[in-house]
């Protein structure tokens, strides 16, 4: 097809890429890593949560598993209701394919070709993030999917807000997006994205006995998701006081990195890419959020998609950005695919959190300096056309003659063809 042609400088790596990571995740990673586990500890905690609703007990009084509470709002516990009621291997299988399906559509509303979608969608098993996500079975890829469905579709209808309305219902974080409605000066999304949540907090104190010890509580202590000190543990917050031992200057950075976040999505909101505004949005909400698990930053792989997506070029200059974009996310790949380049686990790590920063900073200063030069470009151009404009209509003489040549190449043809008719 056509589009293979033209994507050849990203499909070729990518493709390898993929069969790379599932001869790794078959054969050399250990059974008890392998994103392939039946009932991940995660989704184990989410089935016993739902049981426990069903009957009748409360999902906030204490830990599910030892040191594993329950931390997400009322309104997960009430759909995590249906999952006990099918058995580990289909609630597994059910679970890990809506999550994979998550990240295919988003990438393919991205690229707008399913083949790079695909390949990424194996690929993306091989960093840390989408890893870390299948193996403990998360939700964060369906997640990612409703904050998608309000930003990377054509045609953004009157429900945009929904998506984030439902997300920030599911786990408080998306709720960072509606910065992105704010900036677009989109009132009505931002009052739908409210309203949405609202009502999910409604209906998480329908069905939930304990939905305000939640909100009262449980909301406030970070420490219930997890410790500074581990090394997963992927915020601003953390790396700062597990690595750099300067925990006071907390609040000094998130303030500087939030205002470089909201300066970069405001940049892509007005070169109108939204998928650039989303990425941004997410990895920025990973960095200023007080706890942040590694395998909340899936966002760095639809940013591979945005930086391979294809603009234009050749394919050599294709296979040269797509071979640069796996250097850039080195640090985010797995210790089984790139042992001599992953961190992510590492407990004195900084290049995991600090790829977002270098993200953040590169695109507020590609948006600042880009709009400068296109400025300088479209003022040369306007006043070339001016010059020109000028030349065109000024007086060839201080006498001018009368100006009879479109009379003539109007009338020439009617001449030539009585000279014709006469002979």
């Amino acid at each position: 097809p056509c589009f293979m042609r033209k994507m050849l400088g990203t499909l070729v790596p990518l493709s390898i890429f993929a069969v790379w990571v599932m001869v790794v995740e078959l054969y050399t990673v250990p059974k008890l890593l392998t994103v392939f586990l039946i009932d991940p500890v995660d989704f184990h905690i989410y089935r016993l949560a739902g049981e426990a609703l069903n009957h009748g007990r409360s999902l906030y009084s204490g830990d599910f598993l030892p040191g594993l509470p329950f931390t997400y709002p009322p309104f997960a516990g009430t759909l995590f209701r249906v999952l006990p009621l099918i058995s580990p291997l289909e609630g597994t299988i059910m679970w890990q394919g809506l999550n994979a399906l998550g990240l295919l559509i988003v990438l393919w509303l991205i690229y707008k070709e399913f083949l790079p979608a695909l390949f990424l969608t194996i690929g993306s098993l091989g960093f840390d993030a989408i890893h870390g996500s299948f193996f403990y079975g998360q939700i964060n890829l369906v997640l990612m999917f409703l904050v998608a469905l309000d930003f990377l579709p054509k045609n953004r209808n009157r429900w945009a807000g929904v998506g984030v309305g439902l997300a920030a219902g599911l786990k408080l974080t998306p709720a960072f997006f509606i910065i992105i409605f704010i900036i677009e000066r989109r009132w009505r999304a931002v009052a739908t994205t409210i309203g949405t949540f609202l009502l999910t907090v409604f209906i998480g104190w329908l069905f939930v006995p304990d939905a305000t010890r939640f909100w009262t509580w449980a909301i406030k202590d970070s420490s219930r998701v997890g410790i500074h000190a581990n090394p997963g543990a992927q915020s601003l917050r953390s790396v700062m006081e597990r690595v750099l031992h300067i925990p006071q200057w907390w609040l000094v950075a998130v303030i500087i990195v939030f205002a470089l976040v909201i300066l970069a999505i405001w940049l892509a909101v007005r070169r109108n890419d939204m998928g650039w505004a989303m990425v941004l949005g997410g990895i920025g909400a990973c960095l200023v959020s007080p706890f942040s698990w590694f395998h909340h930053w899936v966002w760095i792989i639809p940013l591979f998609a945005l930086l391979t997506r294809n603009l234009g070029r050749s394919n050599l200059q294709q296979f040269a950005t797509t071979i640069a974009s796996f250097a850039l996310l080195a640090p985010h790949m797995t210790y089984f695919v790139s042992p001599h380049t992953a961190t992510s686990l590492d407990p004195n790590n900084i290049w995991y959190l600090g790829t977002g920063l270098m993200i953040i900073v590169g695109y507020c200063v590609y948006g600042i300096f880009g709009q400068y030069g296109r400025r300088r470009t479209e003022t040369r151009r306007q006043a070339g056309e001016t010059d020109q404009a000028l030349s065109d209509t000024s007086p060839q003489s201080s006498h001018p003659q009368p100006d009879t040549t479109n009379h003539a190449a109007e009338t020439a043809p009617a001449d030539v063809g009585n000279q014709h008719l006469c002979r």
